[in-house]
Parts: structure tokens; sequence; C-alpha cells
């Protein structure tokens, strides 16, 4: 959701560092509350400063590679210059491998294997088919084109944005 997505950014400092930030929109808020209501911050506190905010198709869920491709096309993008970074195998890189997109695993991120995400796989939205595949999921079966074992910052070891940017 948009609210989670952004202050995830902006609370890792990556906003200035995205230029275009995809997510589906908020829920629903529960009638007669507004968002500021109910949120600890002010609105500010979560609005990105930098990168352009769009959403999702509603109801469309990752694995998806086409949308994936629809949003670079929409901006201009090419694939071979695109590079999606995300923590699951499943949901992230087989999406990015699928749709032809370089595709770098944050391991680091990895919350799978912990026991506090048993009650997100309890709970979640996602049919218990694709809970039970992204348990057993392993590299060998979705392979990255890099993995992040530290941090974000890892993929300047693999990528010369200078390339894309200038010095």
């Amino acid at each position: 959701m948009e609210f989670y997505t952004n202050y995830g950014v902006k609370n890792l400092g990556l906003d200035s560092l995205i230029d275009f930030l995809y997510s589906p929109p908020d829920h629903r808020h529960p009638e007669g509350l507004s968002p500021e209501q109910i949120r600890f911050y002010s609105a500010d506190h979560y609005r990105l400063e930098h990168a352009i905010q769009s959403h999702t198709p509603i109801g469309e869920i990752k694995p998806n590679p086409h949308i994936l491709a629809e949003i670079i096309r929409t901006n201009g993008a090419r694939r071979e210059e695109t590079i999606y970074v995300g923590d699951s195998l499943m949901k992230d890189i087989a999406m990015a491998n699928a749709a032809d997109v370089t595709s770098a695993w944050a391991k680091y991120g990895l919350a799978q294997n912990r026991p506090a995400y048993e009650l997100l796989r309890r709970v979640t939205h996602w049919p218990a088919a694709a809970v039970e595949k992204e348990k057993l999921l392993t590299e060998k079966e979705v392979r990255p084109t890099f993995v992040l074992n530290r941090e974000f910052a890892d993929v300047f070891e693999f990528v010369n944005f200078e390339r894309f940017y200038g010095k």
C-alpha cells in the first residue's frame, strides 16, 4: 500500500534515489476517519519529495511481469537499463526475470525464514499454494542476476550508474 511503501522509502533515505515509485493505492479508511486521524505523523512525513508516486492496478499483485513491463514502458525506460530490487525470490526476482529485467535479490532483507513471518503467512491475502511455494523456493530455482547480501548499497558493486546518469 502507498502509505507503507512511502514510509519505508522515506525512512531508508531512498526518496532522492528513486525517480518513480509504484505501489497499490492505500486501503479504504474507516468511515468518518481521515488518514490524518489514524496516522502517528503528519501527512508531510509520508509524502515523497523526489520520487513520483503512482499506483498499480487495483487487485493486481506480484508477481506480474506484464505490469512491470508496462511500468517500464510508461516511464520511457528500457528493460536493459532497468534493475528490479526485491527481497522475495518468488514475488520479485521471478517477476523481474520473467519481464527480462536485471534482478537484484535483496537477500539482506529476507524475512521469510524469521519466526514473525509465520504470522504474516497466516493473515495474508495470498493463496495458500503461493505461500507454500514461496517457503520452498531457493536460489537454484530462481536465479537473480545479482545478490545484495549486506545492504541496498551493494547494488553499486554490480552496476555502474554513471553509465546512465553521468558523473
